[in-house]
């Protein structure tokens, strides 16, 4: 009797171990690092948190939460307040301040009182602010997005972060009395990227163990367009709570220009102790209509550097940029540059417009050399707060293949025809909106640059040639004209430009003699026009949808027709190796990933 009693008791005793152990419930994988570190907007105050659903808070009735396990970007960031509200805006159910000890770490932090989940709260929102200064404050896991869960504080709002490529965000709630359920999430499937009619592509979906119990084995039921629903099943696995899985899911494919429905669903949840069950399955569908554009649309790449005269590593920079440049042209990919005398400091060349784009560096600290591509900030790639990279061709080479996928929403077509007579050119340019961008504000610009400029550089002699130099902009603004884009309808923008003798700098500055007012030679004129979202505040919400480059004095069409017919062009893999028709995989043809 004694010894029975004394099991009885261990039993017991580990049982309620189980029930009452502190849990620390979120969406993170728990993936942290530098690279994870980010600032969204310009404003001092930053700030990130998780949503949990209704479904989710009844989950976790009776639950005390007691603090949060979070990661700070920095322990210099001011001010840090850890809560828990029933609305972003909404007064504090616990909260605490805080001083970190660690930065990119996960750490743990208690609320000043706790709280207990009654239920009936409309959804639970755990997450901090901070003052952060120029630090980035923020912390994501990089994994795929899902809509309504990670919001971050953007110049005083909060905003949704999906769609972002940002992932998770790095919060979790502290909780003790959590029951020991199988919880298995669907995240968004997304329908953002670049699909092409007339092409295969392998996408996937990742799936969180949102619960406690350990997942073995699961269903995801999938149906694209109007074909027959197809059952992919993972089985041999040993899902731990807070892990991800990603999903390959069938070939998506459309031979014509328009939207496919892909439905994603879970079932035959299995988990370690033998259940098939899922505590909170609100969470185990979705759906999204991904669009097709025509066969012949052309994602082309904006590479703007920045230098300056005075840069020593300058001419290393641009050695980088005409590598990846030239290794990115080999594979069938499009890449037009423009050059800011900017972020280093003023010299001969350097105009108004150079000085302004320094916004996008998201700090008071500029440096140079320094690229940006398309003005889209690849979080995977860098730690910098603003879509600024370092000068590396590799990273250049990189970050571009990962522009690639990003949605060109128009298609453009500019002409220039010259007079030489009057150095007058009639400017042409029209822009197809082939699906409308989700952005507040869109805007067009015409920039201007020149080639083959003999002037002295640091490092590089007297008699360096500088090419791609940022000589202003035909529409009168750095930012561009603000435009309305309407689905299926193109606009047409025409002006007539006067080139001058010369071209003065704005900030009047000679260096080692080279006066800053350069004579222009229309044969060695560009003009690049693009068409990219706007916004002010946010140096991430300037991303360049599409771009075309053409000479002044040359008439020529900005964008042609891809042939979609990759049999006959050079493959590359994705480590940039050139691979032959029987290469299976993902391959780079004509300057997009494709399945072969």
């Amino acid at each position: 009797m004694i010894r029975r009693f004394s099991l009885f008791m261990m039993l017991m005793l580990t049982l309620t171990t189980v029930v009452c152990a502190q849990q620390a419930v979120g969406f993170s994988n728990g993936q942290c690092g530098r690279n994870n570190l980010t600032s969204i907007g310009s404003a001092d105050v930053q700030g990130q948190m998780m949503r949990l659903s209704a479904d989710k808070v009844k989950a976790l009735v009776g639950a005390k939460l007691t603090g949060v396990s979070v990661v700070v970007g920095s322990r210099n960031c001011q001010d840090y307040d850890v809560f828990v509200r029933t609305s972003p805006e909404g007064a504090n159910l616990a909260h605490a301040s805080i001083v970190p000890a660690k930065a990119n770490v996960w750490a743990d932090y208690a609320f000043d009182a706790a709280y207990t989940v009654t239920g009936n709260e409309p959804a639970l929102y755990v997450g901090y602010t901070c003052k952060a200064g120029n630090y980035q404050a923020l912390s994501y896991d990089l994994t795929q997005d899902s809509k309504d869960v990670s919001f971050a504080y953007n110049e005083g709002v909060w905003q949704d972060t999906y769609g972002m490529s940002l992932g998770m965000p790095n919060v979790r709630v502290l909780a003790e009395g959590t029951p020991a359920s199988a919880d298995l999430m669907l995240k968004t499937y997304t329908q953002q990227g670049y699909y092409k009619g007339g092409q295969d592509y392998q996408h996937s979906i990742e799936v969180f163990n949102f619960g406690q119990k350990t997942i073995t084995a699961f269903d995801a039921v999938v149906r694209i367009g109007d074909g027959a629903q197809q059952r992919i099943s993972v089985a041999d696995i040993s899902l731990a709570a807070n892990a991800t899985h990603s999903v390959e899911l069938p070939t998506l494919r459309s031979d014509d220009k328009g939207y496919q429905q892909v439905t994603v669903t879970l079932d035959n949840i299995a988990t370690a102790d033998g259940a098939l069950a899922d505590a909170e399955p609100s969470d185990n569908a979705t759906a999204a209509a991904v669009f097709f554009y025509p066969a012949d649309v052309q994602k082309n790449i904006l590479l703007e550097g920045f230098t300056g005269q005075a840069c020593p590593n300058c001419p290393a920079g641009h050695r980088a940029e005409k590598t990846a440049i030239e290794s990115l042209e080999s594979k069938g990919v499009t890449v037009y540059e423009v050059t800011h005398h900017a972020g280093y400091e003023p010299d001969a060349f350097s105009m108004e417009d150079d000085g302004a784009y320094c916004f996008f560096y998201g700090s008071n600290s500029t440096f140079a050399p320094a690229v940006m591509l398309n003005r889209w900030r690849c979080a995977t790639l860098s730690s910098k707060p603003g879509p600024i990279l370092n000068a590396d061709a590799l990273l250049i080479e990189q970050a571009a293949l990962s522009v690639l996928d990003r949605e060109p929403y128009v298609q453009m077509n500019m002409t220039s025809d010259y007079d030489a007579a009057t150095n007058t050119a009639k400017i042409a340019v029209d822009i197809e909106c082939l699906r409308l961008p989700s952005c507040a504000q869109t805007v067009f610009n015409i920039m201007l640059s020149q080639d083959s400029i003999i002037a002295p550089q640091s490092n590089g002699g007297s008699g360096y040639v500088h090419n791609a130099v940022a000589r202003g902009n035909i529409v009168g603004s750095a930012w561009g004209r603000l435009v309305s884009l309407k689905e299926g309808e193109t606009l047409h923008y025409e002006t007539n430009y006067t080139l001058p003798a010369s071209i003065e700098s704005t900030a009047g500055t000679s260096y080692e003699g080279f006066a800053p007012n350069i004579a222009t030679e229309a044969s060695n004129m560009k003009l690049t026009a693009y068409v990219a979202a706007y916004s002010e505040n946010d140096y991430n919400g300037n991303e360049v949808f599409n771009c075309v480059q053409i000479p002044l004095v040359k008439s020529a069409t900005g964008i042609s027709a891809v042939n979609s017919d990759v049999r006959n062009v050079v493959r590359y893999n994705l480590s940039g190796q050139r691979v032959g028709e029987q290469y299976k995989g993902i391959v780079i043809a004509n300057g997009k990933k494709i399945v072969q």
